[in-house]
């Protein structure tokens, strides 16, 4: 995530995570009041994110529906990805060394689901008509 000067699919990406964390931690019985207040703060980052598909939609509430029907779409999306890869992790750290093939099953579906997760913050980030902040290279 850029620290300084984050996109709107990394502030929503780090909100979906951090999701995953208070329900994690109040299963735990934990205390989530930091977890909650930073979700508040991106939360905040998010509303100023908002007034640009607001300008963009200039009073069109056709075209506002449509775009925040998009955002919601690629929001659960990334959501659901995350809890998919946190699930796996979950499951690389339970397993035994020698369960090696599952071990390697798990890291494909890892790699492949941070693939997906990458191609979901970057649509949220052009769908808040924002520019792409952080360049992924994978693969040789």
């Amino acid at each position: 995530m850029g620290f300084l000067n984050p996109t709107p699919g990394e502030v929503i990406d780090r909100l979906t995570i951090l999701e995953l964390k208070v329900q994690a931690a109040k299963k735990r019985a934990l205390p989530t009041a930091e977890l909650e207040a930073e979700q508040q703060q991106l939360q905040q980052v998010v509303r100023e994110f908002e007034q640009n598909i607001i300008e963009d939609c200039m009073g069109d509430d056709e075209l506002w529906t449509q775009k925040n029907d998009k955002v919601r779409l690629q929001w659960n999306s990334l959501a659901a990805v995350n809890a998919l890869l946190w699930d796996c992790e979950d499951k690389v750290r339970a397993l035994p060394i020698t369960e090696a093939l599952k071990l390697a099953a798990l890291a494909k579906q890892i790699a492949a689901l941070n693939d997906q997760r990458a191609t979901l913050k970057k649509a949220l980030t052009e769908l808040y008509g924002a520019s792409e902040a952080e360049l992924k290279m994978y693969g040789s």
